[in-house]
């Protein structure tokens, strides 16, 4: 009995004294500073470049929401407009949404009206899915960098 308490003690001791290894990189072990969900929007609906490399107009101003959830709950809308070049961002802190739950149940979704790209007669709204491309670190800050998976017509039902 002695020995198998003398063996219990001598573990207890090593375990408190070995060092704690960091956990394993990845999406769901990571902590991240900021998220970044970036992209261009353009007039055409799935594509980025017009035929033989021709760039395809860009969408100004449209507004940009992330709708999460099966019901489209927005998590983040306000100031997500594009830009003159149709670039937008939407910075997310990472405290609030976990990444792999914003790839798997969130959408970028344009609410703007279509006449300054697509036919006035266009009905429905451009949505996206996520897409995540990698991490950036800048000294003691880490950005998980996301873009839209690419934009589709969807009509209303």
């Amino acid at each position: 009995m002695t020995m198998k308490l003398a063996l219990f003690v001598s573990l207890m001791i090593a375990a408190l004294g070995a060092p704690i290894s960091e956990a394993e990189p990845g999406l769901g072990s990571i902590v991240f500073n900021l998220i970044h969900i970036q992209g261009t929007l353009y007039c055409i609906v799935n594509t980025s470049m017009g035929t033989n490399g021709t760039a395809t107009p860009v969408f100004p101003n449209a507004e940009v929401l992330l709708s999460c959830g099966a019901r489209g709950h927005v998590v983040a809308s306000g100031y997500n407009y594009t830009n003159a070049t149709g670039r937008f961002l939407i910075s997310m802190d990472p405290q609030q949404y976990f990444v792999p739950i914003l790839l798997k149940s969130c959408k970028l979704v344009i609410i703007s009206p279509f006449d300054q790209c697509i036919s006035k007669s266009t009905v429905g709204r451009l949505v996206s899915s996520l897409k995540y491309i990698g991490k950036t670190v800048f000294g003691d800050i880490t950005v998980v960098n996301i873009i839209p998976n690419g934009f589709i017509l969807v009509h209303p039902t």
